[in-house]
């Protein structure tokens, strides 16, 4: 009698050698790309901080005091961040006396670039108010004494009084504010002539930046303002009892 068979009951075998070779090979290849890939996102992060690092770096600046003593040696000074805010005061006096000449002296060839200087001294409130159109109108007139090459005003420095200190607040901050009177000379030429000369006293109330905010000023602002000094209000007179 025969016996019928059926497709479940077909007889089992051996899966054929060349695709069991296969499948391993598949498998290998699959763990070298997963591991291509960890290595390649590997690397793309180390670049990524390695980039970020040096653009960092390139944006740092390290800030170092020399002072110089009278017989020419000199020594440097150690900044950091976290320190009180220090300074000389010949640096403050030749800072003050800068301003001074920048602001109310009037050279046709540089009034433009001295009065954007002069603004590196100021404050906000005092900066918006020497260039509004309302106030000074600082653009204006640099405009108007540049086309007038043989008229020029000349501010010789004397000296400084600095003569109190306050407590203001800034931002939400105690400062330290200075009062300081700047005495100079302005000597008005016209076609070349002197024709005025007037001792005048300026009257400035100025702070020191936080050394933190100085760190984060370009390289233009500290070439022009080491110190960070900054010009709170000011007052214009010609000089008591000339």
């Amino acid at each position: 009698m025969s016996k019928s068979f059926t497709a479940n009951d077909a007889p089992l075998t051996d899966t054929p050698p060349h695709i069991t070779e296969l499948g391993h090979t598949q498998a290998e290849r699959n763990r070298y790309f997963v591991f291509c890939l960890s290595l390649i996102g590997a690397v793309l992060l180390a670049l990524s901080f390695s980039w970020y690092a040096f653009t960092q770096a390139m944006h740092n600046k390290e800030i170092l005091f020399i002072k110089m003593m009278p017989n020419g040696t000199w020594q440097s000074v150690e900044y950091h961040a976290q320190d009180k805010q220090l300074f000389f005061k010949t640096t403050v006096d030749s800072l003050l006396a800068r301003y001074a000449e920048r602001r109310y002296g009037v050279i046709p060839a540089t009034v433009a670039a001295d009065y954007g200087e002069a603004q590196v001294f100021m404050d906000d409130n005092l900066r918006a108010q020497f260039l509004s159109p309302t106030g000074y109108n600082a653009i204006e007139k640099a405009a108007k004494y540049a086309q007038n090459a043989h008229n020029d005003i000349k501010i010789t420095w004397r000296f400084n009084d600095h003569y109190d200190r306050v407590t203001g607040n800034v931002a939400g901050v105690e400062t330290d504010i200075m009062r300081s009177n700047i005495y100079f000379t302005r000597t008005i030429h016209i076609q070349g002539n002197p024709t005025k000369t007037t001792k005048m006293m300026l009257s400035v109330q100025w702070r020191l930046l936080p050394k933190t905010e100085l760190e984060k000023q370009d390289k233009e602002f500290l070439k022009v303002n080491p110190i960070g000094l900054i010009i709170v209000s000011e007052t214009l007179t010609t000089e008591p009892n000339q």
